[in-house]
């Protein structure tokens, strides 16, 4: 599940940026903010992965645990 959406984030910036005059500080910016957003997703995507990983070793523990019972 995604924090932020693109949407979100898009428009985020964008008000940020909005009173940066420089074009090429404002396009800079931009750019360093999509690669951060895209960092922030390959990130996200790990953590879900691991929590997907973790539930299933959860889910195989306490099917264990209950068979020893």
């Amino acid at each position: 599940m995604r924090l932020i959406t693109p949407v979100v984030a898009t428009m985020g910036r964008d008000l940020i940026l909005v009173t940066v005059s420089d074009f090429k500080v404002r396009g800079a910016s931009q750019e360093i903010f999509a690669v951060a957003g895209e960092k922030m997703n390959v990130v996200d995507d790990m953590l879900d992965e691991l929590y997907r990983q973790l539930s299933d070793a959860d889910r195989m523990l306490e099917a264990y645990a209950s068979k020893r019972e």
